[in-house]
């Protein structure tokens, strides 16, 4: 699906943190090789995308994406485009370095230039006290991650971060990195941004991009005589290619010639059916009447950016009481937070879709109301790259296995009881409401159901992945014939819309139609539960240099956000734990849904969280 924004949709990863103050400036300095050092283990990261003919001219992003949108490549082969992820493979270890400093960019704060004020001899003792307990402080900073979408999910870009702190952190870097040359960065309208470059190259860094990381049986400070990379250096390390894995999906027959056309055909049989099955769902999940996300706007006159979509990312945490109790709940009851969370999820919806409907209500009312999730076959289908032709017999690269930034997503959804069966009976008023026992009862149950939905859809994972695959060629042909905009038309709320179709209500789609285009059989709201972050995103590091030398220590601070450049139109949540505290945090389109209506949603959920949490300790 990267070609919906052009292969440009994105993810990014904010991990605030804290470290002494005397550590800043070398953890800074560290930035440039430790990202160069990730785009030598991961070279994904390194690409850039461009969109491109079939004869290999390149498109204008905003032109390939109205030629798209506008469907130009519905007849003739030869005028296809797509978005190509492109690898410049660097030939030496400063290219490699000089390629990744263009893509760190630093935003200086007000605090740096008070750190870099020293007391003079004429200061009072005061100002010196204050310029010593400064330099001895702590610093608080963020580092924003960015990864292209169609590489990474939230579980492996949570693994990336991980790496990044602790490849930061790491006593295997070289000690003495030389001086940084900043340069304004230009490429974006930010005050203060700059990009930074070294203003040489030491062997000791050289080591570390030849073997992903510094090397302490090789000697330090020697220049490498030949630090030029070749595909060997990468090429084992790029993820499978799409098609690579894709199986069979049958047991593997014997090897014998007479068997090749009975295989064939059972092969097409297999595909044959799978597309009749998949074709069947998606007629029978076009009867159904979804519940809706009732946070759009009021005023409908904000403009829309060619690429389709304004994204803002609210978040509402938990505190780690009950996030504890939460888990130890579901753990006695049976139920998977996963599993609850969609329950919740839904509760919530169905009560803002009570709260918000329109006076005159639908000509039909919701039968269901479908959470949709993104799953990952990576796990289920964890192919290798091959080794590249041109690596040397029985050479091994020294690094990692081959990187995990190359995933297959796919979509389904699970189906929960509509507003009128499966809802609060009113708003809360205040945090001192209280859930009643049955809708405690009913939460617990709809939760289970959800898990057994789950267990049936994961039972069989090479079907699972076929389905997908199946899925995606139609939306593809589709996008082609209609264009990517027809498919995602939003329609405005207005008179003329709600008369002209009828069922529009106040919904930014038609609940029947076009929304039931945008993931297959469609969804009410989409959310990804992506679990707990701990084990992948150390939270405190100790740091191997400064004056704090043993003592001193890298800290992932409360603050973590993740999210995707959401798709015109679309409203996606995420949920994660991470230090003991469950967080709930929901992206939006800032051009169709209303931030304070998807705030309202998100204290919806906490608040049903927290309050049957209260219910089943006040009953114990």
């Amino acid at each position: 699906m990267a070609t919906l924004h052009e292969g440009r949709t994105d993810i990014f990863y904010r991990i605030p943190l804290n470290c002494p103050a005397d550590a800043y400036e070398q953890l800074v300095r560290r930035l440039p090789l430790v990202w160069a050092l990730l785009c030598r283990r991961h070279p994904m990261l390194g690409a850039h995308v461009e969109t491109r003919t079939p004869d290999g001219s390149a498109l204008d992003p905003e032109e390939a994406a109205s030629k798209r949108n506008a469907g130009e490549a519905s007849q003739d082969g030869s005028s296809s485009f797509e978005p190509h992820f492109v690898f410049d493979l660097p030939e030496t270890t400063s290219e490699l370095l000089e390629q990744a400093s263009r893509r760190v960019v630093i935003v200086s704060d007000a605090w740096q230039d008070r750190l870099a004020s020293r007391s003079d001899d004429n200061a009072s003792r005061d100002e010196a006290v204050v310029a010593w307990l400064d330099q001895q402080g702590q610093v608080s900073f963020d580092l924003i991650l960015c990864a292209a979408h169609c590489i990474s999910d939230g579980l492996s870009i949570s693994s990336l971060a991980g790496e990044l702190v602790q490849v930061l952190a790491s006593s295997q870097l070289p000690e003495e990195l030389p001086e940084v040359v900043s340069e304004a960065e230009v490429s974006v309208v930010v005050p203060g941004a700059y990009t930074a470059r070294y203003s040489s190259i030491s062997g000791d860094m050289q080591q570390a991009l030849i073997s992903g990381l510094f090397d302490s049986a090789a000697p330090r400070g020697k220049m490498i005589g030949n630090d030029s990379l070749d595909e060997t250096h990468f090429a084992s390390l790029l993820p499978p290619s799409i098609e690579a894995t894709y199986p069979e999906l049958l047991p593997a027959a014997p090897a014998v010639s007479s068997d090749h056309p009975s295989r064939l055909a059972r092969l097409r049989w297999f595909w044959t059916i799978r597309r009749v099955i998949c074709q069947i769902r998606a007629a029978n999940a076009e009867k159904a009447i979804l519940s809706d996300f009732k946070a759009n706007r009021t005023d409908k006159n904000v403009k829309e950016p060619w690429w389709g979509a304004q994204t803002k990312w609210s978040i509402v945490r938990l505190s780690a009481q009950d996030t504890s109790s939460l888990t130890k709940l579901a753990k006695r009851k049976g139920v998977r937070v996963g599993s609850l969370l969609y329950a919740v999820a839904a509760c919530a919806l169905n009560t803002l879709e009570i709260k918000h409907a329109s006076p005159q209500g639908r000509v039909e009312q919701p039968t269901t109301t479908v959470m949709g999730f993104p799953f990952s076959v990576r796990r289920f289908l964890d192919a290798r790259a091959a080794v590249d032709a041109l690596q040397p017999a029985n050479a091994q690269d020294p690094l990692l296995p081959p990187s995990s930034l190359g995933v297959k997503l796919g979509f389904n959804g699970v189906s929960l009881p509509p507003a009128s069966v499966f809802s609060l009976p009113e708003m809360p008023a205040s945090d001192a409401t209280q859930l009643s026992a049955f809708h405690v009862a009913q939460l617990w149950q709809v939760a289970r159901q959800v898990q057994k939905q789950f267990n049936g859809i994961f039972r069989e994972p090479r079907f699972m992945h076929a389905d997908g695959f199946l899925m995606g060629l139609e939306r593809e042909t589709r996008f082609r014939k209609s264009g990517v905009k027809d498919v995602f038309q939003v329609f405005k709320d207005d008179e003329a819309d709600r008369e002209a179709q009828g069922v529009a209500g106040e919904d930014e789609r038609r609940p029947g139609l076009t929304k039931k285009n945008m993931q297959g059989p469609g969804s009410s709201l989409n959310f990804s539960m992506v679990g707990l972050l701990d084990p992948v995103l150390p939270s405190k590091l100790d740091l191997p240099f400064g004056a704090s030398k043993g003592s001193g220590a890298l800290e992932v601070r409360e603050g973590l956000l993740f999210g995707v450049r959401t798709r015109a139109g679309e409203a996606f949540g995420t949920s994660f734990t991470f230090r003991g505290q469950l967080n709930l945090e929901l992206g939006h389109d800032t051009v169709v849904w209303d931030t304070a209506k998807v705030e309202e949603y998100l204290r919806l959920m906490k608040y049903i969280i927290e309050a049957m949490v209260a219910f089943e300790q006040g009953r114990r």
